[in-house]
C-alpha cells in the first residue's frame, strides 16, 4: 500500500480540535494507512473520554514519526492517546514532553504533561503498539505524563492488547495508586530495546506492572532508575488463583545498572522501593530467567541471559523491606 502522509497543527481552541480529529478519524476511514509526521496535538483542555490528544480507532494504522508531539492533553482513558487500532512510533516521535528530567507531577501542565483521570496517563491502549521498528528506530518516547487517580502514569494496556518495545524510552512518568511505567492488565509486553526508566508510583511497579495474567518476554533493553513505594521498584509479576502473570528474561535484558560493580547506598540511581523486590518482586506470578516463549508455557525455550539483575535499592523505615535484588 502506498503511504500517505498527513501534517497539521491542532489550534487549542475545543471546537478546532474536535473538528480536526472528526476529520482525522474520516481519513482513517479512507485511507486505513496513515503516516503522521511533524505534527503537534497539543493544549487540548476539553475533557475527552478516550484519547485528549488522538484516537486511533479499531482497523486504522497510523505512524508517529520524526517531529510528531502529543502533549498537555487531558481524558478519562489516555491522556495523550488511545489506541485501538495499530500504532508505530518510530524517530523522535514523543507523546509527553522529551525534555523532561525529572519526574511528572500530578495537577498542573507546568509539572506534568498529559493527564489521565483514570487510567493511561501518556497511553491507554487495547490494540497493536509499536515503540520503534527494525527499520527504524524510535529515540523519543512517552515521557513527562500523570496518571492522577488511579492506574497506569506511563502506558496502560488492556483487552489483551499487545505492545513490542524495540527502541525508546518510557521515562519520568507517575501513576497515582500502580505503575509508574507502563501497566499489563491483559495481554502481553515484547520489550528487545530500549528504557524504561525513573517512572514511579505511590502504590506498586514502579517500571512494569504485570497483572494476572499477562505475560511479559523481557529479551532485550533496560528498566533502571525506577521507584515503587509499596513493592516492585522494577518490576512486579502478580497472580490470581486461577490466572498468573508471567515474566520471561534472556537475552540481553537489563533490570538496573550493569556498570555499577558495588551495590547502592541510596536509591539515587537504583530502582527502589520501601516494600520488597526493588528489582523484581514476584507477588504469586511467575518468573522464568534464561528462557522465553511466545505461546505457552509448554513451550518454554531455553535461551542465554547475559543481562541480569543489578544494583537496585530495597529501603524501610521500619526494616519491613525485603529483596534488594
Amino acid at each position: 500500500n502506498a503511504m500517505r502522509n498527513l501534517i497539521f497543527s491542532l489550534s487549542k481552541t475545543p471546537n478546532k480540535i474536535e473538528d480536526a480529529l472528526t476529520t482525522q478519524v474520516s481519513l482513517f476511514s479512507l485511507f486505513n494507512e496513515i503516516s503522521k509526521s511533524l505534527a503537534l496535538l497539543k493544549d487540548n483542555d476539553t475533557f475527552f473520554t478516550y484519547g485528549g490528544g488522538m484516537h486511533v480507532k479499531a482497523g486504522s494504522t497510523v505512524i508517529l514519526d520524526d517531529g510528531t508531539l502529543i502533549e498537555k492533553n487531558k481524558a478519562k482513558y489516555g491522556g495523550g492517546v488511545y489506541n485501538a487500532g495499530t500504532l508505530y512510533l518510530i524517530g523522535t516521535a514523543c507523546i509527553g514532553d522529551k525534555n523532561a528530567t525529572s519526574l511528572a507531577v500530578r495537577g498542573s501542565y507546568d509539572t506534568c504533561s498529559n493527564e489521565s483521570t483514570y487510567a493511561g496517563g501518556g497511553l491507554y491502549n487495547v490494540g497493536t503498539l509499536y515503540l520503534g521498528t527494525d527499520e527504524k528506530a524510535l529515540t523519543g518516547g512517552i515521557y513527562y505524563n500523570c496518571g492522577l487517580t488511579i492506574w497506569g502514569g506511563g502506558i496502560y494496556n488492556t483487552d489483551n492488547g499487545t505492545v513490542i518495545m524495540k527502541s525508546g524510552n518510557i521515562a519520568y512518568n507517575d501513576g497515582q495508586e500502580t505503575c509508574g511505567g507502563i501497566e499489563i492488565v491483559s495481554g502481553s509486553l515484547t520489550m528487545t530495546g530500549g528504557s524504561i526508566h525513573h517512572n514511579s508510583t505511590g502504590g506498586k511497579g514502579g517500571g512494569v506492572l504485570l497483572k494476572p495474567g499477562a505475560i511479559f518476554n523481557f529479551g532485550g533493553g533496560t528498566i533502571s532508575a525506577n521507584w515503587a513505594t509499596g513493592g516492585g521498584g522494577g518490576v512486579v509479576i502478580d497472580s490470581s488463583e486461577s490466572s498468573p502473570s508471567i515474566m520471561y528474561m534472556y537475552g540481553t535484558a537489563v533490570i538496573g545498572d550493569k556498570t555499577k560493580t558495588s551495590a547502592p547506598e541510596s536509591r539515587e540511581g537504583a530502582n527502589g522501593t520501601n516494600g520488597n523486590g526493588a528489582g523484581i518482586c514476584v507477588n504469586g506470578g511467575r518468573l522464568y530467567m534464561g528462557y522465553k516463549s511466545y505461546t505457552s508455557e509448554s513451550d518454554n525455550e531455553p535461551v542465554d541471559l547475559n543481562g541480569g539483575i543489578y544494583y537496585n535499592y530495597c529501603s524501610s523505615t521500619n526494616n519491613d523491606s525485603k529483596g534488594g535484588g
